[in-house]
């Protein structure tokens, strides 16, 4: 689009009978919408280099993996003993954020999907199920992760330059689903 000067433009608006500030009323960006994207782990590999896999594996050391997500952004899977962890990072490992709900859990698993909110079709937040695990015993004394089921949350994570968001606990809100997105789309400030 080719810029006009500013005293051709006063004088257009003069002779035509039109104020500027209508003039710049209709060049204003349209309203922003709000989609999802949907990326599983099924398309994942080893966050290290070959070497560095080789090694890991001779330490008997876990390997994380990274799973494409949307635009510029992968899922990362770490693992500590018997948990695992999913993270958020950006090309380029710019940017990370965390995908554990903010109260503490001995033990997390996870839904199978990742909702990417997006907003004109860039990603912006982020949405996945975490399932929370305490490592209190049972009546004999053993660590039964399933049976130690605290919490289901859906957490919202805002991606670079948006805020964190929430976590949604499932046991006490109807519409979790939507109230997610709602919530992530209410973290959108238009740059």
């Amino acid at each position: 689009m080719k810029k006009i000067p500013a005293m051709l433009l006063l004088l257009f608006s003069s002779i035509a009978g039109v104020s500027i500030s209508s003039l710049w009323a209709v060049a204003a960006p349209a309203e922003v919408t709000f989609t999802s994207s949907y990326t599983g782990f099924n398309n994942c590999r080893p966050a290290l280099t070959p070497a560095e896999v080789k090694e890991a594996e001779a330490h008997g050391s876990d390997i994380p993996q990274r799973c494409k997500g949307v635009g510029n952004y992968y899922v990362y899977e770490d693992y500590s003993a018997v948990s695992r962890y999913k993270y958020i990072k950006s090309a380029g490992n710019r940017f990370a954020v965390a995908l554990t709900p903010k109260e503490e859990c001995a033990y997390q698993t996870y839904g199978d999907k990742v909702e990417w909110r997006l907003a004109g079709g860039k990603p912006f937040a982020v949405i996945i199920r975490v399932r929370c695990y305490g490592n209190q015993p049972d009546r004999d004394g053993n660590y039964d992760v399933s049976q130690n089921l605290k919490a289901e949350y859906i957490i919202i994570r805002g991606l670079k330059g948006f805020p964190t968001g929430e976590d949604i606990d499932l046991k006490k809100t109807e519409n979790a689903n939507q109230l997610a997105r709602d919530i992530a789309d209410k973290l959108y400030k238009k740059p």
